[in-house]
């Protein structure tokens, strides 16, 4: 039974006829889309220098809307835009229909998020990235998307969503902040430079750095190791299906850790059953 535990655990789950729209909410010159809503990733009000006007927030809304339960309502009620579980302003959607934030994992497959179908896509959820490279999930954005999906993120504002752009290359404080967050998802990743995301004047980077999760250059450190599957209750959201290659945008997904630390136990208590079963069977023969 714990060896199929595993199994799904390692491969990942299947959405089994679920779907999901995801939402760039794109920018236009004057810094926002048509309905007004503000572009989470413009990043001339930072000192990044990462193309992080491509990534930033985006809004998944999915079939299944126990994905949603994890996340926080922020400070007033769920249709609102404050948050990380928020009414989409610019799906094309029912006002009613609410999604969760999430930031794009790989900065090589950019391109392909202005191409994202507006119809529902099927995902799996897993570990790691499918679309070819099997990129694992490091643990430094693990940890940082589980604070964002909680709320307790350090210094993010959570609460400007509709605050509206007054000029090009203006962004919102919430804007900055999800700019910041974007880049250095990328350099955990291995996609951009330290440079290219700030360096550690990078708030996020900073916060690993409190957090003893990096060294003091940004350079070393568990914050870029492999995560255990589940760690920090994250994991990968695979957009499309194997026929296609998951050939999307990887994104990043949270939901309530099935046990404190990220599976560390149940796999400790799997390998320690393993050598109570390997004694037993020495001594019986």
């Amino acid at each position: 039974m714990l060896a199929a535990a595993g199994l799904l655990v390692a491969f990942g789950s299947g959405a089994y006829g679920q779907t999901i729209i995801i939402d760039r909410i794109n920018a236009s010159a004057n810094g926002n889309n048509s309905n007004g809503a503000p572009n989470y990733g413009g990043d001339s009000a930072t000192g990044v220098s990462a193309p992080v006007s491509e990534g930033g927030e985006f809004t998944v809304i999915p079939t299944n809307t126990a994905l949603l339960n994890s996340y926080v309502l922020g400070a007033s009620s769920p249709n609102t835009l404050t948050g990380t579980r928020i009414t989409d302003p610019d799906s094309g959607l029912p006002t009613a229909d609410v999604g969760f934030q999430t930031f794009c994992l790989e900065e090589t497959e950019i391109g392909q998020i202005n191409s994202l179908p507006s119809s529902s896509l099927p995902y799996t959820i897993s570990p790691t990235v499918l679309n070819g490279d099997t990129e694992a999930l490091r643990m430094g954005v693990a940890y940082l998307y589980s604070q964002f999906a909680l709320g307790k993120l350090s210094g993010y504002d959570y609460v400007d969503y509709g605050q509206a752009f007054t000029a090009l290359g203006e962004t919102s404080p919430r804007g900055t902040d999800a700019a910041y967050l974007q880049a250095a998802i990328w350099y955990l990743q291995g996609d951009v430079t330290l440079a290219s995301a700030d360096g550690i004047s990078n708030p996020y980077l900073a916060d690993l750095i409190t957090a003893g999760q990096l060294n003091a250059a940004g350079t070393s450190g568990s914050a870029l190791t492999a995560a255990t599957a589940d760690q920090y209750g994250v994991e990968v959201l695979n957009v499309g299906n194997v026929a296609d290659s998951y050939d999307y945008q990887a994104m990043l997904v949270y939901q309530t850790p099935s046990t404190p630390d990220g599976g560390t136990t149940v796999a400790l208590l799997g390998i320690a059953l393993g050598g109570i079963e390997y004694f037993r069977r020495k001594f019986a023969a």
